[in-house]
């Protein structure tokens, strides 16, 4: 009898062992497949800087009357950027998701009409250097065209693209990309799909990369 009920014991072990490491890989795929899934609607559109063919896609959701986006840009972000994107270990991808105010989206036209000078990079910092709190006039088409101004862009092409509202499209789609991956507050970054909610140290950021590269 002992011998029979040590059997039965073991095979329930078995048994269960198995169905815990059913479970443990159906929620590991499940991950992956989710991860996959943000990573295709988060880098179906935006402006993409970087190798496009870098095995890391990094994505950055963000709205430029944010001070956590402008703590992300001006710290972390530039860090990622000399790291990783300046070395073609990862792409980094900027999309909008303007909430706040009516600020927030003409900033985030003005960063596109700098993007087509192959300037918004440059432009992305600068807005945020001037941060100085929200719908407060910071970001009006004066300051925004002033900024253009100090970097030495095409002002008259940079005030047309302004007037001409042909990038309030590509904002809405970043918008409705955002809203199908969860987004609610920005900054919000996804690296190889995985989303990464508010603005996290270096170090954190840095762990995540390295694990999508593999290392």
């Amino acid at each position: 009898m002992d011998f029979l009920k040590n059997k039965f014991t073991l095979f329930g072990l078995i048994v269960f062992t198995i169905s815990i490491l059913i479970i443990v890989i159906t929620l590991f795929s499940s991950n992956n497949n989710n991860s996959a899934n943000n990573e295709e609607y988060a880098s179906s559109g935006g402006i993409l800087l970087g190798d496009p063919n870098a095995p890391v896609t990094i994505v950055k959701f963000t709205d430029y009357q944010c001070p956590s986006c402008a703590s992300f840009t001006l710290g972390p972000g530039k860090q990622i950027f000399r790291e990783y994107v300046d070395t073609g270990k990862a792409n980094f991808i900027y999309r909008n998701y303007p909430f706040i105010g009516d600020e927030s989206f003409q900033a985030a036209e003005a960063a596109l009409c700098a993007s087509d000078q192959d300037r918004l990079k440059d432009y992305d910092e600068i807005i945020y250097v001037n941060w100085n709190g929200q719908n407060k006039g910071t970001y009006s088409e004066k300051n925004l065209i002033t900024m253009a101004e100090l970097l030495q862009l095409n002002v008259n092409s940079f005030s047309e693209c302004m007037s001409s509202d042909k990038h309030i499209k590509n904002i809405q789609k970043d918008i409705d990309d955002g809203k199908k991956l969860g987004i609610k507050s920005t900054p919000s970054v996804l690296i190889d799909g995985e989303l990464i909610l508010g603005t996290k140290s270096y170090g954190d950021y840095r762990v995540i990369i390295e694990r999508a590269l593999g290392n």
